[in-house]
């Protein structure tokens, strides 16, 4: 969970679909991806938000289920808990 991300890429564009959880590996990770020099089409939300705060321009796919759980439901009563549970230290 620490660093764990997923990147869909092909020779020209990649799709961000899986962000890192914590800060410091957010800022690594965006650094990481703007390094590759490709078209970043956008960016996938389905179980947690974190990377919502970084890259900011993209395209934000996600179903309306999912924002809603993200809002008010399991996903941020989960990512609430995480928050406590990791002293701040989880980017939401």
């Amino acid at each position: 969970m620490n660093d764990e991300s997923y990147i869909l890429e092909n020779k020209e564009n990649v799709l961000l679909v899986e962000f890192p959880a914590f800060y410091d590996n957010l800022e690594e990770f965006e650094k990481y991806v703007k390094e590759l020099n490709k078209n970043i089409v956008g960016k996938v939300f389905s179980d947690h938000p974190n990377g919502g705060t970084i890259l900011k321009d993209l395209t934000v796919y996600a179903t309306l289920p999912s924002t809603k759980s993200m809002k008010e439901g399991t996903i941020h009563n989960l990512v609430t808990g995480f928050e406590k549970s990791f002293n701040g230290a989880l980017r939401v």
